[in-house]
């Protein structure tokens, strides 16, 4: 699939890559060489839609994230505000959730974050979101925890 057929642009593949590339350092150079820019792509995609189904009615900002698992299917999540502002959930969380409920959070290959806006039940822009300081956190013990 090329990333026009997948609805993201080569722009946003390569903004992403290029924001990515600090905080990822070899892994992404190693994800980029085994997974290639068409999963990349796919990645994205998944996350983006996923973002348009985000409940988001306090901040309209709607994130998506898109696993990658060893076989190549996608799990994917979307943010879930709350009155409460520490009680939202993050799309991250929420997908490896929805992953470990699966029993699969062993297989997670990467990553995929997207958010933006949402007008008109689409997401505006192509921002590819860093992980926040809690997420990461996850993500780090959800990685760790198959070593």
């Amino acid at each position: 699939m090329s990333p026009q057929q997948s609805g993201v642009s080569a722009a946003e593949i390569a903004a992403a890559y290029d924001a990515a590339t600090p905080a990822l350092g070899a892994g992404h150079a190693l994800e980029a060489r085994l997974i290639g820019a068409g999963a990349y792509a796919r990645r994205l995609a998944a996350a983006r839609d996923a973002a348009t189904r985000a409940y988001a009615p306090y901040s309209n900002y709607g994130v998506g994230a898109a696993l990658l698992l060893s076989d190549g299917s996608v799990v994917t999540g979307a943010n879930f505000e709350n009155a409460s502002y520490g009680l939202s959930l993050c799309a991250e969380t929420v997908a490896l959730a929805t992953v470990n409920a699966q029993g699969r959070l062993a297989d997670v290959v990467a990553i995929g974050v997207v958010g933006g806006m949402i007008r008109d039940g689409a997401i505006a822009g192509e921002d590819v979101v860093r992980p926040c300081g809690r997420c990461r956190q996850v993500i780090n013990e959800a990685a760790h925890g198959y070593e």
